[in-house]
């Protein structure tokens, strides 16, 4: 072993990785590819005979591979939401979304469209209608903050509350591994939030809804991935009436 000698236990290998990340990965100051790319071969190599030895005794056993441990070590500060699968595509994601509010909030209807771009892609997620103001003074378009849905001044208390939970839905499909310091942002991918549009404005709509479909949301808080497999268009990013 060339770079990761000192390395007894799975624990130590990826402390040891994050330790060399951090000092070679091209982004930092005195970052070098080469190595980095030897850095990558060599714990990816020993990664899963380190994963065997500690699976033997472990009381849950580790499934994640050398390449989705490897993403997580750059910063001191990457996260990721527990539902983030590394296998799950941006467009899978909002398949969830839309079968969620479908099924969660029957009584409105979202925009939620995906758009993939060089950089990444991103989700795009509009709250169009419901039977009620969702804005203060009579606003018909906003843009949300999803780091402050909590202060938003303009959102009515029940379109808060829904907002609130679509956000901590698609947060627990995200993974975010980013440094402002050297100019580092890896996420899987990006979103954002909105009630209306600039040329779509919201509107307040009473529509009919099957009650038996009708769920709260701490009912539906609990939600298997086979739930989502169902005939819902994910091809053409079309506004969906949900």
């Amino acid at each position: 072993m060339t770079w990761f000698s000192k390395a007894n236990t799975l624990d130590e290998l990826k402390k040891q990785y994050r330790k060399l990340a951090l000092q070679y990965h091209p982004d930092t100051l005195n970052g070098d590819s080469e190595k980095m790319k030897q850095i990558n071969n060599e714990y990816d190599t020993l990664f899963p005979a380190f994963q065997a030895i500690y699976n033997r005794t472990a009381s849950e056993p580790s499934r994640e591979s050398a390449r989705e441990s490897r993403s997580e070590f750059y910063t001191q500060n990457g996260w990721k939401g527990e539902n983030y699968d590394f296998n799950r595509s941006t467009r899978d994601i909002s398949k969830i979304l839309r079968e969620y509010v479908k099924r969660v909030y029957p009584d409105h209807k979202f925009s939620i469209t995906t758009e993939n771009f060089s950089g990444g892609s991103s989700i795009h997620v509009r709250l169009m209608t419901a039977p009620y103001e969702a804005l203060q003074g009579g606003k018909r378009d906003h843009g949300l903050n999803p780091y402050c849905l909590e202060q938003d001044n303009v959102l009515t208390a029940p379109a808060k509350r829904i907002m609130q939970d679509v956000n901590r839905l698609i947060n627990s499909y995200r993974r975010s591994d980013c440094d402002s310091m050297v100019d580092y942002f890896d996420v899987n991918f990006y979103y954002d939030l909105s009630v209306g549009k600039w040329d779509k404005p919201f509107e307040v709509v009473d529509r009919p809804i099957n009650n038996k479909a009708q769920k709260t949301v701490s009912e539906a808080a609990i939600i298997t991935e086979a739930d989502f497999l169902t005939d819902v268009d994910i091809e053409n990013d079309e506004d969906l009436e949900l």
